[in-house]
């Protein structure tokens, strides 16, 4: 599937997206734990990532705990085009947030 453009992302993006897709990024699984809840939630945000083409893989893994507990976590792959994105976000996010440098 072909990613949003940049300007789509940036209408549609938001914090919890940033951070999903910072975790996938490098490499880390977005843990759900046993909170059913929560994962479903966290998994409907991920297929929504998947479907605008940010993802090009996504999985949800399940495992039991010692007390026989439910664990949910998934883990992604994010586009080429969409880890740009978001470095290019981080960039413009760096340069409006500075200060600017006096005139001498």
């Amino acid at each position: 599937m072909t990613p949003v453009d940049y300007p789509t992302f940036l209408a549609n993006v938001n914090p919890d997206d940033l951070a999903m897709l910072t975790s996938f990024i490098v490499g880390v699984d977005v843990q759900a734990q046993a909170d059913a809840t929560l994962a479903d939630t966290l998994f409907a945000q991920a297929v929504r990532l998947n479907n605008a083409g940010l993802l090009t893989s996504l999985q949800r893994k399940y495992a039991y705990d010692g007390n026989d507990n439910l664990l949910q976590s998934f883990s992604g792959t994010v586009s080429p085009v969409a880890a740009g994105y978001v470095a290019q976000l981080a960039r413009e996010r760096i340069i409006l947030s500075r200060d600017p440098v006096p005139a001498s």
